[in-house]
């Protein structure tokens, strides 16, 4: 969102009238903490209008604060239907996999966000922790903004982990951590892990055993492959799979794609390193020494659209 360029005259009214909408007319007496909160609702909604592609080259004289703060509240306005329209789409085929944390965070915590969320005198305020953790740090975003994105981030999570058989995709959930249901990982973090651990080993989905000899066949084909093995092995196989999601594939594709990378350097680092775990810091400096070095990943892994998937069957 651009920045805010009005002075603070310019702002004031917008409060007080906002504040006469809160007393119902009958004061504009409120307690500072309230005026402040009042004050971050108008500059949001200004924020709003200057994150519309429409208003982006619109010169400063051209539009006045008033026009931006009331453009931005119809904005919001539209992302509150927006966002619960799409909270009751992904409702219709929700399957949490047992994991409390999801099944919490959608059944009973958004539920509650719709009831409390003022998108007029409170528009900025997120309310929820969302504790359940996509594939995209939100940290930058607040309000409706953060839980509208939150909410198309899982509707997308839910396309992938559909491409699966539920029994299989327990199964991998389980192998994984066997007490993931009471953890807060990502599902589908974990699950594509899996997956690439069975590339690696030559292993299809319908044998669910994964031992010694697994973990050694991993070791010598990273020792012969390296990260060649992304753009050889890994990615048309999890490519044709994401391809179950129709025509969501493609932004579907581009959203895992950088979670698949991460699991295959961790699986490559524990290998290396015989079982020593790696961390997000080791996971971010291996990324851009090896996969980045050898695959070009942001070109050649998104635009394998219709590789061959090799000897590892997903369906």
């Amino acid at each position: 969102m651009m920045a805010v360029w009005y002075e603070m005259e310019e702002l004031v009214p917008i409060v007080g009238r906002l504040a006469r909408k809160y007393t119902s007319g009958d004061s504009t007496s409120i307690s500072y903490e309230k005026a402040e909160q009042l004050m971050g609702a108008v500059l949001y909604c200004i924020r709003e209008a200057g994150a519309q592609r429409k208003w982006a080259v619109t010169d400063r004289e051209n539009l006045t604060a008033e026009t931006a703060y009331l453009t931005g509240a119809a904005c919001v306005e539209k992302k509150t239907k927006r966002a619960l329209r799409l909270y009751h789409q992904i409702l219709k085929n929700f399957d949490s996999y047992e994991q409390h944390c999801l099944n919490e965070t959608i059944t009973k915590g958004m539920p509650e966000y719709f009831r409390w969320y003022d998108p007029i005198f409170a528009p900025q305020e997120t309310l929820l922790t969302l504790d359940y953790p996509v594939l995209e740090d939100l940290k930058d975003y607040t309000g409706i903004d953060c839980v509208e994105r939150w909410l198309s981030r899982v509707k997308q999570e839910q396309q992938f982990l559909h491409c699966f058989p539920r029994a299989d995709l327990i199964w991998m959930l389980e192998e994984y951590d066997e007490d993931y249901r009471d953890g807060m990982d990502n599902l589908c973090e974990m699950v594509l892990s899996v997956c690439v651990k069975q590339v690696l080993a030559g292993k299809s989905l319908a044998n669910r055993v994964f031992g010694r000899e697994e973990e050694n066949r991993i070791r010598e084909t990273l020792e012969q492959g390296g990260a060649r093995l992304l753009d050889e092995k890994i990615y048309p196989v999890l490519r044709k799979l994401v391809s179950k999601a129709g025509r969501d594939a493609d932004a579907l594709w581009f959203y895992l794609f950088p979670a698949i990378d991460s699991a295959f350097v961790r699986i490559q680092y524990t290998a290396r390193h015989r079982g020593q775990e790696a961390d997000d810091r080791v996971i971010e400096i291996e990324l851009q020494r090896e996969v980045t070095y050898e695959t070009e990943t942001t070109t050649a892994g998104l635009q394998r659209q219709s590789a061959e998937p090799g000897a590892v069957d997903f369906a």
